[in-house]
C-alpha cells in the first residue's frame, strides 16, 4: 500500500505585483514534493488572471482569495491561515523563490520526527533593483540566514525568515493566528510567541532566497521612524520574557561582533590612506612621462603597475567595507545595539547586571573562560592551549561531512562484526528540547545495529509524551516506567536489564552522540575483535548547540584515572564483563559510572582509545559540565569509590580530593622503611651542589635516606672544602669517577657502589620544596607496576620546567606545560594530576634497584641528553609505568653545571644521540606518544590543537 505524504499549503500574500508573483509561483510548481496547496492571498490589489496562474501551477491546487481593500500584511496573513486545508503550512512571499527541494526537505523532516513541529532551513539574501517591466534583476548576494535556533536570539532579532520556515497546523490552535497589531515585524512577534512552547528544528541546507528591493530600501530610510516605532512595540511585548541570565548568554554569542565594527574602521582608514596615494601616483605618471625619452617602456610599466595594485587594493578595501555592512552579523550587531538601549536603561538592576557581564564577558572573550575562573578564585592565569576559532577549524577539517555519513551507513552494513550496542540512559525529568535532541542524536547514527534502553523516574507527565511518540515511530527504542525516582544508579540497572545488546554504552539524558560515534566503535571492534572497553574523546554542547571545550584524552593511563574520571563519556563496554560485576552499585550516584569503570578496568586490559570527538556533553542548569559545584555529593562517592579501588588493589592508602573538585589523590602508606640512596652527579660549582644538599637536609622529612655524591673530575678547591665538610655527615658517600663525562656510566656506577632497595637520581643543580617528597614518590615506586617516578620540577620564579616528558616520531623531547604556572590545572588537569607519562626526567627520578637492573641500567651509547629517556623506553617495553607526581616539587636551576646546548659542538653531539635514540625506538616513537592525543601538538608542551 503506497504511503501518502501529508499536504502541505503555502500561503502567499500579494498586492499589485503580477510579475513578481508569477515567479514565485513558478517556484512552487517545481517543488518536488506533493500534494501541495497554495493560498494565494490578494490584498486590496488589482485583479490577477487566475486562469494564466493555474497554468503555471500545473498539478498545484490554488485556492485565490481577494481582500476588496488592503488590510496589511498580518491579516492577509491569518486569512490564508483560516482557508489553508494542509497539514503543515508555509509562506512564501510574492516576490521571493524557494529551491525544489525546499518543501520536502522540511515536511518529511516534520513526517519523520513528530515531536517538533516547526522547522526552517537557511535562506540566502538577495538586493535586487526593479526594473521598468516588473521583473528585477539580482545585484548581488547579502549573505546567508544559517543560524542555529536559540530563543535569547530571537528576542533580540528575528534572524529566520518567513520563507524559510514549515509549521504544523495543529500549533495555532495553541499560538492562535498573527498579531494585526503589527503591520511590521509580525511574523518576528509570531516566533516569538512559538518559540515560548514549541522546538524549532534548523536544517543546515539552502532552500530559499529572500529579496530585498532597492527600492524599498529607499522608502524605509524616509520612513525609519516608522520601522524604529515597530521594533520597540515588539520588544516592549515581550520585554519580560528577557532576562537578566539571558542577557548574560546573548553577550558571549554578540560580543564578537563588536570586532566587527573595529575592522570596519580600519578598513575606511586604510582606505582613506591610500586614496591621496592614488592621486601621487598620477603626478608621478605624468613625470615618468616627461622621461620617457630617458627609457619610456621601462618607466611606463612599472608605473602603471603600480597604479593597478593601487586601484585593486582599493577595490578590495570598497568591496570589504559593502560586506561588512550588508552581512547578517552587522545587522545583528546593530539590533542589538537598540535592544541594548530600550530595555537596558542606565541605572536599573538589569543595567547593572549586564554592565558586570560586559566586563566579565570581554574578559572571557580576551583570555578564555579557565583564566577567567582562575581569576575569581583567585589562582594564576595560563595561556589557552586553543580557542574556539581553531577548535571550529579542527572541526571542519577532522569530522565527516554528510557525504560521508551517508557513506558510512552503507559501509557500516559490511562490517563482519555487527554487534548490538545498547545505550543505557536513565531519564528523569529532563528539558524537551535535550531529550529530543538526545534521541535525535541516537537516531541519526550511521550504524544501524543499536537499541536505546530508557529508565523513566520523570514526574512531568511531558517527557513520557515525548518517549511515546519516539518509542511509536522506531521499534529499536525500549523503556521502563519507573514508580518512582531511585536514584541514578538504580534506573541506570533498571534500564540495563531491558538491554540485550553485546555491548553497553552510557548515554545521558541531556547529552548527545556524534552521528559517527558508533561507526568509529564499531570499525575499532572488527579491527579489535577481543576488545572490552572502548572510549573516546569528548566536547561540551551548549543549550543552543554550540559545541566548545573538546577534551582530547590521552590513551589509556591507569593512574590518570586514580586522578580524574579522565574515561567519562563515551564509554562503550562489553556486556559480559558488567553482568560480571553485577551493574551499576546503589550508593555511588553522582559518580556510579566512575566507580563502574574503575571495577571494569580492574578485570579486563584490554582497552582502546578512539582519539575522535563522539560524545558531546551538555552544559545545562544544574549539570556538572557547567559547574564543578552542581552535585557535591558527586565527589564524595567518587572519593568513596576511589577509596574501594585502593582496597581491591591491596595497596595501602587514602584518597582524597584534591586542589579543586573532581581532581583526586592518593597518599600511600610505605610497607616499610626502605633505605633510598639519593644520587648526585657533580663537577665544580660546590656552592650549587651545597644549596641542592642543604635542601634535602632541611626538608626532608623522610629519615632512612644516604646522599651518594659523585665527583666527576672536579678542580675547584671551594668544592673539595666542601667534600671535606660532607664526609664528616653518616649518611653522605662520596664517589669519584675519574673518567671523561658520561651521564649514564656515572649513574650505572654509582648505583652499583649501593645496596638500597630504591635509588633516587637527581642533579646537583636542584633544591628540594616538598617535605614529604621521598614518602610520595616511594609510595608509587613501591607498586610492583611502576617502572620510575618524577616529579614537577619549578624554574626559580615558580612557573614549570617540565611536568613529565612528551615525546614525538621525530625523537624530540618536549617539557610538559613548559613555563606554565605551578598551582593551575592547567590542560584537562594534567599539570596537578598525578599521571602516566612517557618519560620523566632524571633530573629526579625514582627507581626501585632491581627494576634498574632488570633493564640493564642506563645506556653509555647515551653520553649526555636522552639517557633518562632512553632508559624510560626499556622500563615501557618491560610493561612498568612512569608516573608523574605533581604534588612533588624541586626547583630546578637548569644547566648550571654544565650550560645549555649553545654552541656548535653540543647541538652536534645532541643530533647524534636524537639520531641514535630514532634509530632504537624509532619503531616505538613513529606511534606517537601514547599519552599525548593525536589531535594535541607534542611541540612545546603547551597541548596546542594541531590542526
Amino acid at each position: 500500500m503506497e504511503i501518502k505524504n501529508p499536504s502541505v499549503s503555502i500561503i502567499v500574500r500579494t498586492k499589485d505585483r503580477p510579475e513578481l508573483l508569477k515567479r514565485a509561483l513558478k517556484t512552487i510548481a517545481a517543488q518536488t514534493y506533493r500534494p501541495i496547496e497554495v493560498v494565494l492571498v490578494n490584498d486590496g490589489g488589482c485583479d490577477l488572471d487566475i486562469e494564466r496562474l493555474k497554468e503555471i501551477l500545473r498539478d498545484v491546487s490554488l485556492n485565490y482569495i481577494r481582500l476588496e481593500k488592503n488590510t496589511g500584511r498580518a491579516h492577509a496573513g491569518n486569512v490564508g491561515i483560516e482557508n489553508a486545508q494542509g497539514k503543515y503550512i508555509g509562506f512564501l512571499d510574492d516576490d521571493d523563490e524557494i529551491y525544489p527541494e525546499h518543501i520536502s526537505t522540511l515536511a518529511l523532516f516534520l513526517t519523520n520526527h513528530p515531536y517538533y513541529k516547526v522547522a526552517y532551513t537557511n535562506t540566502e539574501m538577495i538586493t535586487r533593483k526593479l526594473s521598468e517591466d516588473g521583473k528585477g534583476s539580482m545585484e548581488k548576494s547579502r549573505g546567508l540566514f544559517c543560524k542555529d535556533f536559540s530563543y535569547p536570539s530571537l528576542l533580540i532579532s528575528n534572524y529566520i525568515p518567513f520563507d524559510s520556515l514549515l509549521f504544523d497546523k495543529n500549533i495555532f490552535e495553541t499560538i492562535g493566528l498573527l498579531d494585526e497589531g503589527f503591520d511590521l515585524y509580525e511574523d518576528w512577534d509570531f516566533l516569538i510567541r512559538i518559540g515560548e512552547k514549541f522546538l524549532f528544528y534548523h536544517i543546515n541546507k539552502l532552500t530559499a532566497t529572500y529579496h530585498q528591493w532597492s527600492q524599498e530600501l529607499q522608502i524605509n530610510q524616509k520612513n525609519m521612524d516608522y520601522t524604529k516605532n515597530m521594533h520597540i512595540s515588539v520588544l516592549t511585548k515581550h520585554r519580560e520574557k528577557i532576562t537578566p541570565e539571558m542577557i548574560l548568554n546573548l553577550w558571549l554569542e554578540y560580543v564578537k561582533k563588536e570586532e566587527v565594527i573595529a575592522e570596519k574602521d580600519t578598513v575606511i582608514s586604510e582606505k582613506n590612506a591610500i586614496i591621496p596615494g592614488k592621486g601621487e601616483i598620477a603626478e608621478e605618471q605624468t613625470a615618468a612621462a616627461r622621461k620617457a625619452s630617458l627609457n619610456p617602456q621601462f618607466e611606463h610599466i612599472i608605473f602603471e603597475n603600480i597604479i593597478s595594485e593601487k586601484n585593486v587594493r582599493i577595490a578590495q578595501l570598497e568591496n570589504t567595507v559593502d560586506l561588512i555592512h550588508e552581512t547578517l552579523g552587522w545587522q545583528l550587531l546593530e539590533s542589538f545595539r537598540r535592544f541594548r538601549e530600550r530595555l537596558l536603561l542606565p541605572g536599573t538592576e538589569r543595567r547593572k547586571i549586564y554592565d558586570l557581564s560586559v566586563k566579565s564577558m570581554k574578559y572571557i572573550q580576551k583570555n578564555g573562560f579557565k583564566r577567567f575562573i582562575n581569576r575569581v578564585i583567585h589562582k594564576h592565569e595560563f595561556p589557552e592551549s586553543f580557542n574556539e576559532k581553531h577548535y571550529k577549524i579542527w572541526i571542519s577539517k577532522n569530522e565527516p561531512d554528510h557525504t560521508v555519513l551517508g557513506s558510512q551507513v552503507e559501509l557500516s552494513k559490511e562490517f563482519k562484526v555487527r554487534p548490538k550496542i545498547s545505550i543505557i540512559t536513565p531519564v528523569y525529568n529532563p528539558e524537551k528540547k535535550v531529550i529530543v535532541e538526545m534521541i535525535e542524536s541516537v537516531i541519526r547514527q550511521t550504524y544501524d545495529n543499536w537499541e536505546l534502553c530508557l529508565a523513566d523516574a520523570s514526574s512531568e507527565s511531558f517527557v513520557k509524551n515525548i518517549i511515546e511518540n519516539y518509542r511509536k515511530e522506531d521499534e529499536r527504542i525500549k523503556v521502563k516506567y519507573l514508580h518512582k525516582n531511585y536514584g541514578i544508579a538504580r534506573n541506570s540497572n533498571e534500564a540495563l536489564s531491558i538491554a540485550t545488546g553485546d555491548f553497553i554504552a552510557l548515554l545521558d539524558h541531556d547529552d548527545e552522540l556524534a552521528p559517527f560515534a558508533f561507526f568509529e566503535v564499531v570499525r575499532t571492534m572488527n579491527e579489535n575483535p577481543d576488545v572490552d572497553f572502548i572510549y573516546s574523546d569528548r566536547d561540551k554542547i551548549s543549550y543552543e548547540g554550540k559545541r566548545f571545550d573538546p577534551f582530547f584524552k590521552p590513551g589509556w593511563s591507569p593512574d590518570y584515572l586514580l586522578a580524574q574520571n579522565y574515561l567519562c563519556h563515551l564509554n562503550v563496554i562489553r556486556k559480559t564483563l558488567i553482568d560480571e560485576i553485577s551493574g551499576f552499585r546503589e550508593g555511588y550516584d553522582g559518580s556510579q559510572d566512575y566507580d563502574l569503570v574503575l571495577r571494569i578496568t580492574e578485570i579486563t586490559d584490554k582497552i582502546i582509545h578512539i582519539p575522535k570527538i563522539l560524545y558531546h556533553w551538555r552544559v545545562v542548569a544544574g549539570s556538572a559540565a557547567g559547574d564543578s559545584e552542581a552535585k557535591p555529593y558527586a565527589y564524595d562517592a567518587a572519593t568513596r569509590a576511589l577509596q574501594d579501588a585502593v582496597g581491591r588493589k591491596g595497596w595501602k592508602g587514602m584518597v582524597t580530593q584534591g586542589i579543586t573538585r573532581g581532581l583526586y589523590r592518593i597518599k600511600f602508606q610505605l610497607n616499610d622503611s626502605p633505605k633510598v640512596s639519593i644520587v648526585i652527579p657533580t663537577k665544580d660549582k660546590g656552592e650549587v651542589l651545597k644549596k641542592c644538599v642543604d635542601s634535602i637536609w632541611n626538608k626532608t622529612i623522610y629519615k632512612n635516606y644516604e646522599i651518594v655524591i659523585v665527583d666527576n673530575k672536579s678542580i675547584e678547591n671551594k668544592t673539595f672544602e666542601y667534600y671535606h665538610e660532607l664526609e664528616k655527615v653518616p649518611n653522605v658517600r662520596l664517589l669519584k669517577y675519574d673518567e671523561p663525562f658520561n651521564f649514564s656510566k656515572i649513574n650505572n656506577y654509582a648505583v652499583s657502589k649501593i645496596n638500597s632497595e630504591y635509588v633516587l637520581f637527581l642533579n646537583n643543580d636542584t633544591e628540594v620544596i616538598t617535605e614529604e617528597w621521598l614518602e610520595l614518590m616511594l609510595g608509587f615506586a613501591q607498586r610492583k607496576e611502576t617502572g620510575a617516578v618524577g616529579a614537577k620540577l619549578l624554574y626559580p620564579d615558580g612557573t614549570i620546567q617540565t611536568a613529565g616528558l612528551i615525546l614525538d616520531e621525530k625523537g624530540n623531547v618536549w617539557r610538559s606545560n613548559h613555563r606554565y604556572p605551578r598551582n593551575i590545572l592547567g590542560y584537562a588537569g594534567r599539570i596537578l594530576s598525578i599521571q602516566d607519562v612517557s618519560a620523566v626526567a632524571a633530573a629526579c627520578m625514582m627507581v626501585r634497584t632491581d627494576v634498574f637492573y632488570q633493564v640493564g641500567g642506563f645506556d653509555p651509547q647515551f653520553v649526555i641528553a636522552h639517557g633518562d629517556i632512553d632508559f624510560c623506553l626499556k622500563l615501557r617495553e618491560e610493561n612498568y609505568l612512569i608516573v608523574y607526581e605533581p604534588h612533588v616539587e624541586l626547583y630546578h636551576h637548569e644547566s648550571l653545571t654544565r650550560g645549555y646546548e649553545d654552541t656548535r659542538e653540543k647541538i652536534e653531539r645532541l643530533r647524534k644521540e636524537t639520531e641514535l635514540l630514532l634509530r632504537k625506538w624509532g619503531h616505538v616513537l613513529k606511534r606517537g606518544d601514547p599519552y599525548l592525543n593525536p589531535n594535541i601538538k607534542a611541540d612545546n608542551g603547551d597541548f596546542s590543537l594541531r590542526l
